[in-house]
């Protein structure tokens, strides 16, 4: 076993980014620590006041990180830490938060009972749902993101319809998988710059041999993300500023570098520590 903090001070809340690189957890005595999940190393130190960090979740795409506290939901980047927005709650605890499958709404439980909905981008309220007597403990969208369940201090399970909350696709936008992409492209990293992780998606028009690769200012590989022969389609992985060997890489300016049946693509990297 791996002993990242030691005893002390309430641990609430833990949770891992999608790409499970790193580990976030919430203290009771308001702060929250980023820590690197491969390495145990502790990334950083975020205060997020006095009260009692009680829950955390990142967005499915990793770029947001959501954690209540006493009476409100602080939206965070997962990737710098910076606050971008505070969502004013129930004036007391927050007891759960959860992101939506499309990482379009926001959704928390807390001590009055109610649960609420948001609108991730602006941050705007989109609901108060009271159905439960006291203390809302918990909640999740279902993966279709057509219901979401909460549960309370007494035991009670509600499901709630989301369909009114829904954002709809256009009307001509393509079902997904329906087409394949008509050019292979390396799309930019974001967020760049970055100082814990960061995403590198890539389309693959004509089937073949991919490579994607961090290499450093002189052309060198750091790190191969991908070597392998890839159907056409849209992929994505991350990044953690780590060498092939798993080791920290210095800060400063690196270029991601795909190869693919059609050529070679490179797109600049900036990497903060």
């Amino acid at each position: 076993e791996t002993v990242l903090d030691r005893p002390g001070v309430t641990v609430w809340s833990v949770t891992f980014s999608p790409h499970g690189h790193i580990l976030a957890s919430g203290l009771a005595d308001g702060r929250l620590k980023l820590w690197d999940a491969d390495t145990g190393r502790l990334l950083a130190t975020l205060r997020q006041g006095r009260e009692w960090v009680f829950c955390l979740a990142f967005s499915p795409d990793g770029f947001n990180r959501a954690s209540g506290s006493g009476g409100a939901v602080r939206l965070r980047s997962a990737s710098t830490g910076r606050l971008e927005k505070t969502l004013e709650g129930n004036g007391s605890g927050i007891y759960s938060v959860a992101f939506s499958r499309d990482g379009l709404l926001l959704a928390s439980a807390g001590y009055d009972g109610a649960v609420r909905i948001w609108e991730v981008q602006n941050g705007q309220l989109l609901a108060v749902l009271e159905g439960h007597g006291h203390w809302a403990r918990s909640v999740a969208f279902s993966p279709d993101d057509g219901t979401l369940a909460s549960g309370s201090w007494d035991g009670t399970i509600l499901l709630w319809d989301m369909s009114p909350y829904a954002t709809p696709a256009p009307a001509d936008a393509p079902e997904a998988g329906e087409e394949e992409p008509a050019a292979s492209i390396l799309e930019p990293a974001a967020p760049n710059p970055f100082n814990i992780t960061t995403r590198i998606a890539y389309r693959i028009a004509t089937p073949g041999p991919v490579r994607l690769e961090v290499v450093n200012a002189l052309g060198q590989s750091l790190h191969t993300l991908v070597n392998e022969v890839q159907a056409p389609g849209s992929y994505q992985v991350y990044w953690n500023a780590r060498n092939q060997r798993g080791s920290p890489v210095a800060a400063g300016v690196y270029f991601t570098r795909l190869s693919h049946s059609g050529g070679v693509q490179v797109r600049r990297l900036l990497y903060l520590r």
